[in-house]
């Protein structure tokens, strides 16, 4: 069986400070590139080009650090 979500959460990204905290980028770009990856299903080198194109340099391999992060999360809760 499938889980439904509501349109309103699928539609914004989460931001969740705790979990984010010490990292350069603030939370609203991590989740940012989270949500991205996820809900659009594009490649890492993808949300890194998205966010370039919105004048934010990051790398592909902190956006798969972050969604690692973000999964263990997850599942954690």
């Amino acid at each position: 069986m499938f889980a439904v979500c509501s349109h309103a959460a699928m539609s914004q990204p989460s931001t969740r400070p705790a979990l984010y905290k010490g990292y350069r980028f603030p939370p609203e770009i991590i989740s940012r590139c989270v949500w991205l990856y996820y809900r659009f299903g594009v490649s890492l080198r993808d949300v890194s080009e998205l966010m370039l194109a919105r004048g934010i340099e990051v790398s592909h391999e902190a956006v798969r650090c972050w969604t690692l992060l973000s999964l263990r999360s997850t599942l954690d809760d």
